[in-house]
């Protein structure tokens, strides 16, 4: 089972025979990004394994000599490969799946947060609302995907201003991270970190209007800044 943590409770009790008793030379893999929430009874019948996560060095490097794409992507576009990396935090199964999907470097959600950090940096509010549409709309999931990743982008410009050896989850390197945060004070920035956290937490809503949430964000940050 490749996502063994998204199984309902249901499902997760009509394994629970199999488990106990599998036919012989059978063997059943239960792989979950959180085991937590499988249930007790299901944990109980099974030897856990934990993954660690790899590091960046690590993944870039099994990504290179693994995978054709990626190969090529290092020479053309290695930008691209350690942004994708970082945003994998440790996971070569993530890192991987975005490698494969050839998103375009110019669609992609991380330039979207380049180009909004780019335009909140600036003198004129309009600027940043008119970012506004081009933001991923259509599913939660998705917006949630970019406030996520700008508090990423937050974070490491807030680590920038305090440590020249930090790790960074979205930045490629410490000079990357330290523009991008010139011109906010480290306090703006870790403010407008907690907004842009808020309007993450809104978006789980079921009933939450993204383009509604999306100008809210852009209001508080403006502020925060």
């Amino acid at each position: 089972v490749s996502d063994a943590s998204v199984m309902t409770a249901q499902a997760q009790n009509a394994l629970l025979k199999l488990l106990e008793e599998p036919p012989e030379n059978v063997y059943f893999i239960l792989i979950a990004s959180d085991a937590t929430a499988l249930l007790t009874t299901v944990r109980s019948r099974a030897q856990e394994i934990r993954m660690e996560t790899f590091s960046g060095p690590v993944m870039e490097k099994l990504l290179s000599e693994r995978n054709e794409k990626a190969r090529a992507m290092k020479e053309k576009n290695p930008e691209l490969l350690l942004r994708i990396i970082n945003n994998a935090q440790g996971s070569y199964g993530k890192a991987l799946s975005e490698v494969m999907s050839g998103k375009n470097a110019e669609e992609s959600t991380e330039k979207l947060v380049r180009d909004y950090i780019t335009a909140l940096s600036g003198f004129s509010k309009s600027s940043l609302y008119l970012l506004i549409p081009s933001l991923p709309s259509k599913q939660r999931d998705d917006a949630a995907d970019f406030c996520e990743k700008l508090m990423y982008a937050l974070r490491d410009m807030a680590a920038a201003k305090k440590d020249r050896n930090a790790e960074f989850l979205f930045f490629v390197n410490h000079g990357d991270a330290r523009e991008a945060a010139m011109k906010y004070p480290f306090d703006a920035i870790i403010k407008m970190y907690r907004e842009a956290e808020t309007v993450y937490n809104e978006l789980s809503r079921t009933n939450v209007n993204i383009l509604t949430e999306y100008f809210t964000l852009s209001k508080r940050l403006w502020l925060a800044k």
